[in-house]
Order: structure tokens, then sequence, then C-alpha cells
């Protein structure tokens, strides 16, 4: 007997509730939902990065004192990067130039190298 009652009960429920049905120049009925809408706000973002090391790094020197002059350059070129670990190659460049045994030969060399911060 409840369960009669309880679907009698539905049934009225369903029947009172207001249906709104719009129908097309087919002739076919759609019902008609209300839909809400709400503007969202766009999220706010504050970052800003710290500066980068520049990837070429180039370095010269050149001292003059009694016994000649010096010369040396070094360029240090990184391939990746990242937060941890860096892989580059670089070389250097170097002569002495005049003073009492004369202008000596180059000397160059070349690396590479891998740096990880532990």
């Amino acid at each position: 007997m409840k369960c009669i009652v309880i679907l009698g009960f539905c049934l009225v429920v369903v029947n009172g509730m207001p249906f709104e049905f719009a129908e097309d120049e087919e002739g076919l009925k759609y019902y008609m939902v209300p839909l809400s809408r709400e503007r969202r706000e766009a999220p706010k973002i504050d970052w800003n990065p710290k500066p980068e090391e520049p990837r070429l790094r180039v370095n010269g020197d050149a001292g003059h004192g009694p016994s000649g002059t010096d010369f040396r350059g070094t360029a240090e070129y990184d391939f990746y990067r990242n937060r941890d670990l860096t892989v580059g190659a670089g070389g250097s460049y170097g002569r002495h130039y005049g003073g009492p045994g004369g202008t000596g030969p180059p000397s160059s060399g070349g690396h590479a190298y891998i740096r990880y911060r532990f």
C-alpha cells in the first residue's frame, strides 16, 4: 500500500511540473532547459623569471709589464642547460709578446664540460 501511495505522489509531482516545449518549422518539439552563464575571471599570473646567465661567455685579458705583454682570451658556450645540469664546450688562446725572451708561440686549447648541481 505504501508503494502505491509513494508512486502516486511521484506521478502527481511530475505531472504538476511545468515543461516548456518549443516547436520548429518541421513540427519537432524540443524541451527547453534554462541555462545559466557566469563570467569567469582570468587567472592572474605573477611570475617574473630570474634573469638567466648568457649562454656564450667571452673573457679577455692583456697585461703589459717589463717582461713583455701577455694576451689571453677564453670563450665558453652552453649547449644544454636546465636547473641542475649544464653541458658545454670552451676554448682558450694565449700568447706572450715582446720582452727579453721575445714573442713566444701561441698557446691554445679546448675543453668540454658537464656541470651538475647536487
